[in-house]
């Protein structure tokens, strides 16, 4: 994990060099952790007391701390390790717009089903294909950080365009959604008695 993504997980603020932040280890109603990065290693010291293998612990209870460190590490294997993590969390946000994207299109499936039971008439999608991305989102949705991140990478490789696609699908729902609340927002009472129901219902 680099020092940035420790502290934006820990809600830190910036401070010099590093961050300041509310240690894990104890009950820390003020910052007392410091954290911060030389040579591709993060450095974390609580100044109320506790032990640094403690605060360490605690961070990885989080996930927040990897399981083990190499002692044969050199500063370059550091620094290439933290410039990894660093690709790592700028990736991350991209590839849960892609799963976000997966299970918008597994939730549309499930609406067209439940339209065809209701209207015979209503073409059904194959169940082979339901259950399809109901594996698929169940693999998904067991992933998480690096996982997720080498399972987006993958569908890049094998369908760059489709995936790209993918994420921009979720982050359009996503700037609708924002719009939306903002509209909604913004109504008077008499405006929101007028809204048609299906305008408003999840």
């Amino acid at each position: 994990m680099t020092a940035e993504f420790i502290a934006h997980r820990l809600g830190a603020r910036r401070s010099g060099h590093g961050w300041s932040g509310r240690c894990p280890a104890h009950q820390d109603r003020s910052p007392s952790l410091s954290i911060t990065e030389k040579d591709g290693r993060v450095l974390v010291h609580c100044h109320a007391g506790c032990e640094q293998r403690d605060v360490i612990d605690a961070l990885r209870a989080r996930g927040l701390w990897p399981e083990y460190e190499r002692p044969e590490w050199t500063p370059a294997d550091r620094a290439r390790w933290a410039a990894e993590r660093r690709e790592l969390a700028r990736e991350l946000p991209t590839a849960r717009d892609w799963r976000r994207a997966a299970v918008n299109m597994a939730e549309g499936l499930l609406l067209a089903l439940k339209s065809a039971l209701v209207d015979p008439m209503m073409p059904a999608p194959a169940l082979g294909e339901i259950a399809e991305w109901t594996r698929e989102l169940a693999r998904l949705n067991a992933l998480t950080g690096a996982a997720l991140v080498d399972a987006y990478r993958t569908a890049m490789k094998q369908d760059p365009q489709g995936t790209a696609g993918m994420v921009r699908r979720a982050r359009q729902m996503e700037r609708a959604e924002i719009r939306a609340v903002l509209r909604l927002m913004s109504m008077t009472p008499a405006e929101w008695a007028a809204l048609p129901v299906t305008e408003w219902q999840p």
